[in-house]
């Protein structure tokens, strides 16, 4: 294909006509240079390239403008279509017969629930049995503040990841199109009234809120602004229900009695914080994996906790009203489950796992040190004894050093299963 040229007398006179031809040739001959670039002509060429250079860029970009899906119900879906998108809820409470370990799992990571110490669970297991994870390009998010969108991973491995274990705003329709049908869907819960003081401590919010530190015992407190307000547009008021891609504010109480039931057919186990060797071990039935394969330990736990008022604890379930009703809700369900488990076989499973993570620790922690967290709030870690030995890099090491790790090896044995940008 021959260039564009454009021929030009050499004193710039007499060109008209402007006409395209089939190979892209433009010859400009027959009126003056000077009529051509007249300012009239130039105003009249701008009002129509512009709009349509315009028209051309919006129509460019509508791929890639994200919806706000937060003010409807994300994961808002019919009975027939929730078995379609996955199988049928199992999670009734009832011991399952243990065929094969379950590898295809999504983890929704809630904020400040001991997630990190239950996604540590899922990293070592699908590291150490070659799985593969989905995970963003850079960091531990994909997404967050919007829902996950399939578009955050690559294309090509759609139904191929065994593990989705990062930060991520729910979206269900979304997830289940990236992840095989027979995948187990899970979650943590934490009481709002220690999940709302844990954020507040570890994030230091008071100082995005302008507040004082005993704010909640004030005569007063902004609590419109308080649920309203997120900081970096993530964290803040009713947390578990943001990370669920629901848009709190936006909820009344007669939603949330809708939801909840919608939820337990989606999730195949909602663990709870305060309750965690008990979910450890409902974990492990549900999966059928052995009690090595859930040792974990506590990571960026906080060493101390600021005690609450009744005031205080009042007003956190005034500004959390919504997580009170999800955690409550659930807290329920999963007494239901571990009764069901059997009270002789859970303390029983329990001294197991106990001596399995004492084993473990004592392998693999040469000690715990206090380290500085994302604000003034300190948070354990620990030094590992044994950096030779794998099974404790991936139990001690902290989370963004774990991702990365696998990030590595998986672009490297997995290419193109982890986006560049």
């Amino acid at each position: 294909m021959n260039r564009p040229f454009v021929k030009l007398s050499s004193k710039l006179q007499s060109i008209t006509n402007i006409k395209y031809q089939r190979h892209h040739h433009v010859t400009i001959d027959g009126i003056s240079a000077s009529h051509y670039h007249s300012s009239s002509d130039t105003f009249r060429l701008g009002k129509i390239i512009l709009p349509l250079l315009m028209f051309s860029v919006l129509l460019y970009l509508i791929p890639y403008i994200r919806i706000d899906k937060s003010s409807y119900d994300p994961n808002g879906i019919n009975n027939d279509q929730l078995i379609n998108i996955k199988r049928p809820n199992l999670s009734n409470g009832q011991q399952q017969p243990c065929d094969k370990p379950v590898s295809n799992i999504f983890f929704l990571k809630t904020h400040k629930c001991a997630s990190s110490a239950i996604q540590r669970i899922f990293l070592k297991y699908g590291y150490l049995n070659q799985k593969l994870f989905a995970l963003p390009a850079s960091g531990n998010y994909l997404g967050h503040p919007e829902p996950f969108d399939r578009s955050f991973l690559s294309e090509p491995f759609y139904g191929k990841y065994n593990i989705f274990a990062v930060h991520t705003r729910f979206n269900l329709g979304q997830v289940a199109a990236v992840m095989p049908p027979s995948t187990l869907y899970i979650t943590i819960l934490r009481n709002p009234l220690f999940l709302y003081e844990s954020m507040f401590g570890y994030w230091n919010l008071t100082k995005f809120y302008h507040l004082p530190r005993n704010f909640l015992d004030l005569p007063a407190i902004p609590i419109e602004q308080l649920q309203r307000v997120r900081w970096i547009q993530k964290i803040g008021a009713n947390q578990m229900f943001f990370d669920l891609g629901y848009e709190p504010t936006q909820l009344t109480s007669d939603q949330i009695d809708t939801i909840l039931p919608k939820l337990d057919q989606i999730f195949d186990l909602v663990m709870i914080a305060e309750r965690f060797d008990e979910s450890l071990i409902l974990l492990k039935d549900k999966l059928c994996w052995s009690f090595d394969d859930i040792i974990t330990f506590k990571i960026n736990a906080r060493p101390q906790r600021k005690s609450l008022s009744p005031l205080a604890e009042e007003r956190i379930k005034m500004i959390n009203w919504a997580d009170l009703k999800l955690y409550s809700y659930f807290l329920t369900i999963f007494d239901r489950k571990v009764k069901a488990y059997g009270i002789n076989r859970m303390k029983s499973d329990l001294a197991q796992l106990r001596s399995r993570e004492a084993l473990w620790y004592s392998e693999c922690v040469y000690n715990e040190t206090i380290s500085w967290g994302k604000s003034t709030s300190s948070v354990v870690k620990f030094i590992n004894r044994k950096p030779s030995n794998l099974t404790c890099v991936l139990l001690t090491a902290t989370e963004l050093e774990v991702i990365n790790f696998i990030r590595r090896k998986q672009r490297k044995f997995h290419p193109g299963s982890v986006r560049r940008w």
